[in-house]
């Protein structure tokens, strides 16, 4: 499996709610820098209770891939995603842009996650 296919399968797995198979994708050890600026969340169960936070918290209407690409730099893969997300929570329907940056080993599992809003829109 490439490192684009293994992100790509991570997105998919979340979004169709099958929250129980994150864990393969994620090394035991990853590292994920939020994107509210908050503190670095180390480890697989981390990372992975942050999908059930936002599944509680919102109902997701789609995730949508607009780009991924790939980039080798010497043992490890960075992949560079731009996406879109709709999702309801607290009673409003959101559509945000952004950007998720993965670095992703030989195994391959992801190690390291950087995700940013680069825009928020409100559907009423």
């Amino acid at each position: 499996m490439t490192p684009e296919q293994l992100i790509t399968d991570l997105n998919r797995t979340w979004s169709e709610g099958q929250l129980e198979n994150l864990s393969d994708f994620y090394h035991p050890d990853a590292l994920l820098l939020p994107p509210d600026a908050g503190d670095p969340i180390q480890g697989r169960a981390g990372i992975v209770a942050t999908y059930y936070d936002f599944a509680q918290m919102t109902e997701l209407h789609g995730f949508y891939t607009k780009s991924c690409n790939s980039y080798l730099i010497g043992s490890v893969t960075a992949v560079h995603l731009r996406f879109e997300v709709d999702y309801t929570m607290e009673g409003s329907r959101y559509v945000e842009s952004g950007l998720e940056v993965y670095w992703v080993n030989e195994t391959p599992q992801a190690i390291w996650r950087y995700q940013t809003v680069l825009s928020t829109r409100t559907i009423t």
